[in-house]
């Protein structure tokens, strides 16, 4: 047991060295596009943001709809600044900055620079936290539309996924699972991910992840396979995600695991079935933490800037319960950040529908109540799924407060587990 827990490990540590090599190269090569039609295509769609401003609602002020256009400005002024040294661009991520913005101004950058043709001069901001692994699909598809034309086809993709997971959901569940999976997604919002691409990636992943388990499954069963899948989706996630409600891609994905999984879930000894959901969750933050380590670091030996200390001084002030002066220099606790992540779920049409969701599972426990039955197992099982936001929150504070309007989307992992609990058939 102790050797094969070592191979495993040692797997892992392969696994992810290798996706960071591999990040690594990728992002390089997207840094080595010519960034002329990127910039004429981002030209083009500057008009839309100097419209719709840094957080516009496609909806009145519903916080599902909110369009996080201040992190799509960001995007696409890394993917259309000019690149002069490769190795600094890629691992250090420059863009415009002037010298009177604020943090809140990226919007006004973007357009001051396309529309308006303002000189930003020797002025540049770095942003290396993050792998910025979106630009290696964002760049290649900017050399060829305009954002309004990306935002269309980003709702095409989106919408074959959901389609394509739903199918396999209903032909391998029935109704109810399917329905309750739906709602998860509308939980998400999936007009505003198709609007917004920083809100999409996660989304993307969530969905891809989904229709994987559903066809592969068996393969999965094998060996450790199931670990290093976990393994690998923490890795994607942080690769291309800008930490806007990245734990959801394994809540959902672990909640589709145990129903194709049920008899191995629901018949193990509650001591197992914690060893199980523990080893995908430490993987699945194997994964995700060390990839992310894998870019400040080579940050720092490739480039020469201390990205590594500054990452980790971000890391701390992102799960402390303090706010900083720009953002409101106050403290607050964490069950303020769940207040404030449950008020941004429950705004807006959402309460009404997850009501009727209430008042129909309320029916089918009447209906079927001779049959309502759960081994220690089960409750343990959904238990652990229910609770992984909480989890989340409580480890970044800072940022679950702040951001509440995206981070509201891991509780889609609540909503999904608790649902899926009731609705589970049961032997």
């Amino acid at each position: 047991m102790g050797l094969s827990m070592h191979i495993t490990f040692r797997n892992m540590v392969g696994i992810l060295a290798a996706s960071i090599c591999i990040g690594a190269i990728l992002i390089t090569a997207a840094y080595s596009l010519p960034t002329t039609r990127i910039y004429h295509n981002v030209d083009r769609s500057a008009k839309i943001y100097e419209f719709e401003k840094h957080a516009p609602f496609w909806a009145g002020g519903v916080i599902h709809t909110r369009i996080d256009n201040f992190t799509d400005a960001i995007m696409l002024m890394k993917a259309a600044y000019p690149v002069e040294d490769l190795i600094r661009s890629a691992f250090l991520n420059p863009s415009w900055k002037f010298i009177d913005d604020t943090p809140d101004m990226t919007v006004n950058t973007l357009v001051d620079v396309m529309k308006y043709e303002r000189q930003a001069d020797e002025n540049v901001w770095y942003y290396p936290l993050y792998w910025h692994g979106y630009l290696i699909i964002l760049k290649p598809a900017l050399m060829i539309s305009p954002v309004h034309d990306l935002r269309v086809l980003n709702f095409y993709a989106q919408f074959f996924l959901m389609l394509t997971a739903l199918f396999l959901f209903y032909k391998r569940f029935g109704r109810n699972l399917t329905l309750a999976f739906a709602l998860t997604l509308l939980t998400i919002n999936p007009i505003t991910t198709a609007i917004n691409f920083q809100m999409s990636d996660i989304f993307c992943i969530i969905l891809l992840s989904t229709i994987f388990i559903l066809r592969r499954n068996e393969f999965l069963l094998r060996g450790e396979n199931y670990l290093y899948f976990f393994l690998i989706l923490g890795i994607v996630t942080v690769y291309f995600d800008f930490l806007t409600y990245p734990f959801a891609t394994f809540g959902i994905s672990l909640c589709v695991c145990v129903l194709m999984n049920q008899k191995n879930f629901f018949t193990s000894t509650p001591k197992n079935i914690l060893i199980k959901l523990s080893s995908y969750l430490f993987a699945w933050g194997f994964g995700y933490g060390g990839m992310w380590a894998g870019k400040w670091t080579l940050a720092t030996i490739l480039t020469g800037e201390n990205v590594l200390m500054s990452a980790l001084n971000n890391a701390i002030y992102r799960t402390s319960t303090t706010l900083s002066a720009a953002e409101g220099d106050s403290t607050f606790t964490f069950l303020d950040v769940l207040a404030r992540n449950f008020s941004s779920l429950m705004r807006g049409p959402l309460p009404i529908i997850l009501g009727i969701l209430l008042i129909y599972l309320l029916y089918l426990i009447i209906r079927r109540k001779k049959k309502f039955s759960a081994t220690l197992s089960m409750v343990l099982t959904f238990s652990f799924i229910i609770l992984l936001p909480f989890l989340w929150y409580a480890v970044l504070k800072n940022h679950s407060y702040v951001h509440d309007f995206m981070t509201y989307r891991n509780l889609a992992v609540t909503i999904f587990g608790a649902m899926s609990f009731f609705l589970v058939r049961r032997e």
